[in-house]
């Protein structure tokens, strides 16, 4: 096996494990009980709460398998940049990525079309509000997006 194909083995792996521990440990993915704050601001009837919950249980295991893939992806492939790797591989793990990027977008965004589908239309007007201002990304103020590995 080339040195090429123990790393990125080697690399995935590792970030398995770590996907795995962290869940382990009760990570969860995405905007840690900040659903709570739009959820309030929704002014969301007692059934209207339920569907919301069916709809996060519904989505929720899948996109957390979709963002690990994606991010696999993404470390795979910037690990393979600094090998000697092909040009064809590259371009084939880059390509795979995309994919993935889309496949999370699309379902992230049925998720969102879920949640819309059982709102009024002024609770509607309000979630675009919040979505606009990053309801889903915020963490103590700041976006989540932090360093790549």
């Amino acid at each position: 096996m080339s040195k090429a194909l123990k790393l990125l083995s080697i690399i995935s792996l590792l970030s398995l494990a770590g996907a795995q521990a962290g869940f382990a440990k009760g990570y969860r993915g995405g905007p840690h009980g900040h659903h709570k704050h739009w959820l309030k601001e929704l002014n969301l009837t007692p059934e209207q709460k339920a569907q919301m919950k069916e709809i996060r249980a519904k989505y929720k295991e899948n996109l957390q398998k979709l963002r690990i893939e994606k991010k696999d992806a993404r470390i795979m492939l910037r690990a393979a940049l600094k090998t000697s790797a092909s040009e064809s591989k590259l371009k084939q793990m880059f390509a795979d990525l995309q994919k993935k990027k889309q496949t999370f977008a699309k379902a992230r965004f049925e998720k969102i079309l879920a949640i819309r589908s059982i709102l009024t239309p002024e609770q509607r007007q309000k979630f675009n509000g919040l979505k606009g201002k990053g309801w889903h990304h915020k963490r103590n103020g700041k976006g989540h997006h932090r360093p790549r590995p």
